[in-house]
């Protein structure tokens, strides 16, 4: 069902539309966003990634720009993190002639699409399976031809800005809002992509993979934060970035072996095999099979290595969590000394007493074969 919705389309209460116009508005967003806009003059203009950043380069907020008939600049900007961003930017224009609207009532953000790997094992050489961007019996497939590919990657499928009415019309029969928004979470979550305030806010632009997800341009000249994220890039060395993960509290786990915990991410309906979850035993009042299956992982819990005790340094922190899968800011020197993803066991603690969680972490397709070895510089 939920690979029926984002073949469909989804459309994303998480973000919020902002039209930016005027004479200058090139210019004005060459000078403080990481990446490089100037394609967006031109008519029919591939859509650009990007961040602002604070003065000390880290993320403020992320924002995806596509190009409006008529030449204005939609940028579909998080939506808890919208009216920081707009405060920003007014105080960023100072008296350029440039227009900032919030479009936020008018037109939705949407997603469609996106890559089902079958793949296990790292080294395999089997192709990918795309999932078409509209299902055989939808009929909304002149809606989403407007959608054009996410530039962050193209397994992450199409990516646009469309009316809100149309947007309303492409959730499922018997389908919520909120139901909708977890499949595309949950989806980007088992590639390790992080989007959004709350998962990139505060962290380094490259602790977030944004250089190999084309939000940075390391030669369009200076930028708000620019020094730090240049100097981090010419070292070639980070030390932390943000992984996949999948979760389970400890009494859930039923080993059954080792093999394919680790490897390439799938799709949010399956599990990394190697282990699965009980079943819920007939008379059972500890609850329903969906509240044993929680993982219980939240943000901000730190992560260590399995057996380290939890009074020294963590490994990693947990960034974002819907049911079993997430992502977590990890120290990839231990992802890269590990013989294999799977090798890497992981446990997260809260304050709570027996509040232990269970982490395994993979390595996404998308991944630049050097990040890992640069980390042990």
């Amino acid at each position: 069902r939920a690979f029926v919705m984002l073949a469909r389309g989804v459309s994303l209460a998480s973000r919020r539309v902002l039209r930016i116009a005027g004479e200058e508005v090139i210019p004005f967003l060459q000078r403080i966003l990481t990446n490089d806009v100037r394609s967006l003059a031109d008519a029919g203009a591939a859509p650009v990634y990007a961040a602002l950043q604070n003065a000390q380069g880290r993320v403020r907020h992320d924002l995806f720009l596509h190009r409006e008939f008529g030449g204005a600049l939609l940028a579909d900007l998080p939506a808890d993190g919208f009216k920081d961003a707009l405060d920003a930017l007014v105080k960023l224009k100072l008296r350029s002639p440039v227009t900032l609207d919030d479009a936020g009532e008018e037109l939705r953000v949407v997603v469609a699409g996106g890559e089902r790997s079958d793949r296990r094992d790292p080294t395999a050489d089997g192709s990918a399976e795309w999932v078409p961007p509209v299902d055989a019996e939808s009929a909304d497939d002149d809606i989403l031809s407007f959608l054009q590919p996410d530039p962050r990657w193209h397994g992450l499928g199409l990516r646009g800005v469309i009316p809100a009415a149309a947007a309303a019309d492409l959730l499922p029969a018997g389908a919520t809002p909120d139901e909708a928004e977890a499949a595309y979470a949950q989806w980007r979550y088992t590639l390790g992509v992080a989007e959004g305030s709350d998962e990139l806010g505060g962290l380094l632009p490259l602790e977030c993979n944004l250089a190999g997800l084309n939000a940075i341009s390391f030669d369009k000249g200076c930028y708000i934060g620019q020094e730090l994220t240049a100097r981090t890039h010419h070292t070639g060395v980070v030390r932390k970035r943000i992984v996949p993960a999948l979760f389970a509290r400890r009494s859930q786990w039923i080993a059954k072996d080792s093999a394919g915990v680790g490897g390439r991410a799938s799709t949010p309906q399956e599990k990394w095999s190697g282990h699965e979850f009980p079943t819920v035993k007939a008379g059972d009042t500890r609850g329903t099979h969906d509240e044993q299956q929680k993982s219980r992982a939240r943000p901000g819990m730190d992560v260590f290595l399995d057996g380290a005790p939890t009074t020294g340094k963590p490994v990693g922190k947990v960034i974002a969590a819907r049911g079993d899968v997430g992502l977590i800011l990890l120290r990839i020197e231990h992802l890269a000394k590990a013989d294999s993803a799977e090798d890497l066991a992981l446990v997260a603690h809260g304050n709570e007493e027996r509040c232990h969680v269970d982490v395994r972490v993979n390595i996404p397709d998308w991944w630049d074969d050097t990040w890992l070895q640069s980390s042990l510089r």
